[in-house]
């Protein structure tokens, strides 16, 4: 599904920012709730279980299509 914002989650701060017609949103995340990654250089990302339930939480606020 294409779309033209993305959100991600930051340790250091909450910022928001626009370019080439697509918006990036930061928020910030104390370190004692950022887990459930796996960080592969350089990213970190989600595992299946952490992915799927933040799939479902943005699904129930209907920012995100499951399916």
């Amino acid at each position: 599904m294409s779309r033209d914002w993305h959100e991600s989650v930051s340790l250091k701060r909450s910022i928001q920012y626009s370019a080439g017609g697509v918006t990036f949103t930061y928020f910030m995340l104390k370190k004692d709730c950022y887990s459930g990654f796996t960080k592969i250089d350089p990213f970190f990302m989600a595992q299946k279980e952490k992915a799927f339930l933040d799939a479902c939480h943005l699904s129930a606020q209907d920012r995100y299509a499951l399916g």
